[in-house]
């Protein structure tokens, strides 16, 4: 794991920007959208719940699918 991230704060970096890369469009497409105000909040929860087991197996070995921008 540190040859990969280089340090536990590396790959808590990673793990970040690799969350923000994959929320970001999905939440300014939610504002670009004319919608309720309760639709726009209901975005964060929502994209939680739908990715929660994308990126990580049974085992929790896999931590990411692709590969790391690192």
């Amino acid at each position: 794991m540190y040859h990969r991230f280089g340090s536990r704060e590396g790959l808590l970096a990673e793990t970040w920007l690799h969350a923000l890369l994959a929320f970001q469009p999905v939440f300014v497409q939610a504002l670009e959208t004319p919608s309720a105000v309760g639709e726009i909040a209901a975005v964060t929860p929502r994209f939680c719940r739908e990715r929660r087991s994308e990126h990580a197996d049974i085992n929790g070995a896999q931590v990411f699918r692709e590969r790391s921008r690192f």
